[in-house]
């Protein structure tokens, strides 16, 4: 099976999940650039997405349970913890998001 995502794109977090030592490793809703692609190193063979997270060096299967220790100090988080970014959404979202905020500023006057 090939990966949803590529490398470059980016993706938004479903959850959120933290270390074991209070650290974030994710955060629902937050948007991350796909840094890395791997296939999983547990039975279930999905892909892992790593999206820049150095605090702790661990990977953990939803599916099967499975984890390991990351020697890289990278965390490794299964696909389907993350939904693609539409970058024609996202670069409207930004426009709108824009006019709203001059139009709370009063540098902008809605019609």
């Amino acid at each position: 099976m090939n990966p949803r995502f590529h490398i470059g794109q980016k993706v938004v977090a479903l959850k959120t999940f933290r270390a074991t030592n209070g650290k974030t490793g994710i955060v629902k809703g937050q948007v991350y650039p796909v840094l890395d692609l791997r296939s999983s190193k547990c039975r279930c063979r999905e892909w892992e997405v790593y999206v820049g997270v150095d605090e702790y060096g661990f990977m953990q299967c939803v599916n099967c349970g499975f984890t390991s220790r990351e020697p890289e100090y990278q965390w490794w988080f299964s696909e389907s913890h993350f939904a693609p970014i539409d970058e024609l959404d996202e670069k409207l979202q930004n426009i709108f998001d824009e006019a709203l905020s001059e139009i709370e500023q009063g540098e902008l006057i809605a019609i």
